[in-house]
C-alpha cells in the first residue's frame, strides 16, 4: 500500500508558503522552479569550487548559517531542501522514491549551473550523491559523505531508529508525521546529538520552521527506500572524504567503513564527542577538513 497521498494533502495545504516572506529568511535565499518541484535554495560565497549541501531532515537551510559564514570566503555554496522537507514542495504528486530524488537533485544542479561540484550530503541523502556520481559524473567532482554508510547499512539503520515499525507502516506512518512531526523531531535530536544543549539548539531552529509550515515527510521516505532494490553504485572514480560523528547513538552499530566499497581510497575520519551532524556541530573543524580535502589549506 502506498499512502503518499496523505503527504500530498499536507504539502498542498502548505504550498502557499512559497509566496510568504517568512519563507525567505536569509541573504541569498530564494525559490527555484524546476521540473517536478519548487525548491527553496540559498547560495553564497565565491571560490574555485562549488560545494552543495542538502539538509538532513528535520534540519533546514537555516541550520547552515555558520557554515555559510565560514566557507563564503573560500567557496561558492549551494544549500537546497528537497521536496517534502523544509519549505520545498513537489509540483504535482509527491514522489519520495530514490530515483526521483536522484532526478530532482540532477535537475537542480543543472538549473543552477553548479557542475562539476563537491557534494556534501548526509545520511540517506548521501546515497543520492553516490548515484549522481555514477550517473552524472559531469556534475560531481568530489564527494564528502557525512554519516552515510552503504545502502544495506542505511536500511538497517532506518529499521533500528523505527524499531516499532510505525514509520514503516503506510497510513500510520504518514499520520504520525502529519500530526506528530514536532515530537518526532525533538526525540530525534535527543537521540542523534551528544548532549541536551546541542539537541535543544538544533530543535529550536527546526521548530521555528515548523511554525511556518516546514515539511517532514519521513514516513514516506522510509517506506520508499525500503521498497527499493539494492542499487549497484560500483567503484566510483571521484575522490571522497567520509566523516562520522561517533556520539550519534542511532549509528552506534553501523559499519563506518562500509562506504569504502565505493571509494576504496577514501579517508575516513571518526570524530569523538560529536553526533549525527559533524559538519554543523563543529563547523570550524569541518571547514578545515574540507579545505584540506580540496587542497586549499
Amino acid at each position: 500500500m502506498n499512502a503518499v497521498w496523505i503527504d500530498d494533502l499536507v504539502l498542498r495545504r502548505a504550498e502557499h508558503l512559497v509566496r510568504s516572506p517568512a519563507s525567505i529568511t536569509r541573504e541569498g535565499m530564494r525559490y527555484e522552479q524546476i521540473e517536478g518541484a519548487v525548491l527553496r535554495v540559498r547560495t553564497g560565497g565565491r571560490g574555485p569550487h562549488t560545494i552543495v549541501f542538502v539538509p538532513d531532515p528535520p534540519n533546514v537551510i537555516e541550520h547552515y548559517d555558520r557554515l555559510f559564514d565560514l566557507l563564503a570566503p573560500h567557496l561558492r555554496i549551494v544549500c537546497l531542501e528537497l521536496p517534502g522537507f523544509g519549505l520545498s514542495f513537489p509540483r504535482g504528486r509527491f514522489d519520495p522514491s530514490f530515483s526521483n530524488g536522484i532526478a530532482t537533485l540532477a535537475r537542480a544542479l543543472d538549473h543552477l549551473g553548479t557542475g562539476p561540484c563537491v557534494l556534501a550530503l548526509s545520511c540517506v541523502a548521501g546515497l543520492l550523491s553516490l548515484a549522481l556520481a555514477r550517473d552524472r559524473p559531469d556534475l560531481v567532482s568530489k564527494i564528502v559523505l557525512v554519516q552515510t554508510p552503504s545502502w544495506p547499512e542505511e536500511i538497517a539503520w532506518s529499521r533500528r531508529v523505527d524499531s516499532g515499525n510505525l514509520l514503516g507502516r503506510p497510513i500510520v506512518g504518514q499520520l504520525l508525521m502529519a500530526f506528530g512531526r514536532r515530537r518526532v523531531a525533538t526525540g530525534w535530536y535527543k537521540a542523534a546529538t551528544p548532549d541536551r544543549e546541542t539537541a535543544g539548539r538544533f530543535d529550536a531552529v527546526a521548530q521555528e520552521r515548523f511554525d511556518h509550515g516546514a515539511g517532514y515527510c519521513l514516513a514516506s521516505a522510509f517506506q520508499a527506500i525500503r521498497r527499493e532494490p539494492v542499487p549497484d553504485f560500483g567503484v566510483l572514480p571521484q575522490d571522497a572524504l567520509v566523516l562520522w560523528g561517533m556520539a550519534d547513538r542511532t549509528h552506534r552499530r553501523t559499519d563506518k567503513r562500509s562506504p569504502l566499497r565505493c571509494f576504496p581510497g577514501a579517508r575516513v575520519i571518526e570524530l569523538e564527542g560529536v553526533g549525527h551532524f559533524p559538519d554543523l556541530e563543529r563547523p570550524e573543524w569541518f571547514r578545515d577538513r574540507l579545505l584540506e580535502f580540496l587542497g586549499m589549506s
